[in-house]
Order: C-alpha cells, then structure tokens, then sequence
C-alpha cells in the first residue's frame, strides 16, 4: 500500500473524530514534514481534509474520480484480487490491457480501472457503451485452477460478487440472467465478459471484465436503451463514489475467489442460484445459428445451463443469448 493509500486508509477508519497527525504519520510511514506534503497532494487531487487547531486530520470529502490509492484504501484487507490497481484515463479495452499485462508478467489480481473504453466489449461480439466518468470499468487477471475449459465458472463468481457488492451497498440485491447480465426491475445495470489464455502448460490465465453503470442519468442512454438500461444512482435515487463500489466488489470477488481456490466452488454457484433470475423461466436461447425454446432448469458447476424443452429433452447450453417467453398481456 502506497503513503497516500494508508493515509485515506487512516483517515477513512478515524471516522468524524479525525486522527492525530504523528499518529497519521506513523500509520502511512513516513516523517511528519512529508505528511504535510503528502496531504497538500491529495487536497489538490480533490479531497478535502481539515485540520484542526490540535492538529487532528479529518477527512471531509472524497472525489469520485476513480483513483488507484482511493481504491486500495477503502478495499482493506485482501489475498488476490486488486493486489494490485491500476487506474488509466482512457483505453481501448480493460480486458485487452490485462491481457497485455499478463504477458509481460504482471501478478495475479492485477486489477485495471478506466475512465473511458474506446473500444469495450461485450458478448458475442457486441460492444460495451458506457458514458464517461459514470461507470466502472474494470478487468481483473486471475490464474484460476483447472483447465480452460472450466473457467466459465469465473463469470457466475463474478455474477455472485457484484450482487453481493451490490446488496451490501444498497440494502436490496438486483437479479442474474444467465450467463452473464446483473437486472434490476427487469433492465440491465452491469454485464460480464470472461475471457481465456491457455497456457503451453495446460494452465490458463483469465481476464474477467465487468461493466457497472454506476452515476447515469436517463438522458445519459440512447433513447433505444431507455426501456432496457439503468444505473445504480437510477435505481437508487443519489449518486456514488466509483472507488468505494469499486473496492466492494474487489473485496467481494477476493472472498468468493478464494473460496473456488479451496475447492468450494459449490458455495459460490449457492449464491448465484438465489439471486438467478432465469432459473424456473421459459426461455428462447439464440444459439449461433438459430434459437432453443424450453424451460431453464438448472446450472451446472462447469456454469452450463440445463434446459428442458418441450419434447422432455434436457439440453445442456454453455452459451447463448436467454429471452424470457412473454405470457398472457
């Protein structure tokens, strides 16, 4: 953790009461003379923070632009994912300079946050459109056990992380379709793309990319996503700090992560199960080159979907686009 991150660290956890600054200092590791410099930095970069007569440091106020230190330091405590973050002004693709990252060797949990995706992707080819400065952003790199073939189970972690995330955040946790969309009241509020290296070893490296809509207003989407798109702040009513969603969610994929690395995959399909909103539904699967009508079933641990369709055959789908069969009015 960088000076500035255990500072906002420091400073978030002293809470209204504020923090001595020999104390502070000692906390970042550094000399008092630098703590005063280290503070007029993070003033300039818009944090507000006061210090009184007795000198004791609060901090008052925390900018939403996304910032690497903001991050770690509201994140606390975790094993692999956001080891380390990275923030860029702009990029083509956060999956793209992960992967790019991978091959020159960077650690496992590396985590890359953007402003703005000139080129984001989604699934089957599609693109990620997302309005500047209100949305997170984000690929992490993982090494995940087992072949590649088993690595869709990255996307239901990631799918039970940003629920959980969101859940914690919000008091109320928004819905999954299967494979790879987050709902709320029925619009889409975050997607997710996982994508697989194989390694010449057998092993693989994995980019999971996610995109939330965090601070979108209605007049931020197209008029052709106003019935099928929404935001945090649309659903909630106020607006967010991205570097604390951020850290939730990191902290909540580290926790469900190490419970795959244990071989405890099983507890993390549980919560994506409870929060599946496909499961139980009639569905019409667009599959390549042409579609599947039947009933979702179940998921399978490989992130399979079992479909039952109307000659009783149960079909199992790795991939496809699931719409939900309309009834009655």
């Amino acid at each position: 953790m960088s000076a500035d991150a255990a500072i906002l660290s420091a400073l978030r956890g002293a809470g209204p009461g504020g923090i001595a600054a020999s104390d502070l200092a000692a906390r970042a590791g550094i000399a008092p003379d630098i703590l005063r410099d280290r503070i007029g930095v993070l003033s300039r970069n818009g944090f507000r923070i006061e210090c009184d007569p007795v000198k004791a440091f609060r901090l008052l106020h925390s900018p939403d632009r996304l910032m690497a230190d903001h991050v770690v330091a509201c994140m606390g405590e975790r094993d692999v994912v956001g080891s380390t973050v990275r923030v860029l002004g702009e990029t083509s693709s956060t999956n793209e300079v992960a992967f790019r990252w991978a091959r020159a060797g960077a650690r496992e949990g590396t985590t890359v946050l953007t402003e703005h995706q000139s080129h984001g992707r989604g699934r089957m080819g599609r693109s990620w459109q997302a309005s500047r400065g209100s949305s997170l952003l984000l690929s992490v790199l993982l090494h995940p056990p087992g072949p590649p073939a088993r690595q869709t189970r990255l996307t239901i972690l990631a799918a039970a992380a940003l629920t959980r995330a969101i859940e914690g955040l919000v008091g109320e946790a928004p819905s999954v379709k299967w494979p790879n969309d987050i709902l709320v009241e029925g619009r889409k509020m975050a997607g997710i793309l996982t994508e697989v290296c194989a390694d010449s070893d057998g092993s693989c490296r994995a980019v999971v990319g996610i995109g939330l809509n965090v601070n979108q207003s209605e007049a931020d989407f197209p008029p052709e996503l106003h019935a099928t798109a929404t935001s945090l702040r649309l659903w909630t009513g106020r607006e967010w700090n991205r570097n604390e969603v951020a850290a939730r969610l990191l902290v909540e994929m580290d926790s469900l992560y190490r419970m795959m690395r244990r071989g405890e995959f099983f507890r993390v399909l549980a919560q994506w199960r409870e929060r599946c909103a496909t499961l139980g539904e009639s569905v019409t699967l667009r599959l390549g080159h042409g579609t599947l009508h039947g009933v979702a079933e179940a998921l399978e641990e490989d992130g399979s979907l079992l479909l039952r369709t109307a000659e009783g055959n149960l079909e199992r789908i790795h991939a496809g686009d699931p719409v939900p069969v309309r009834t009655g009015p």
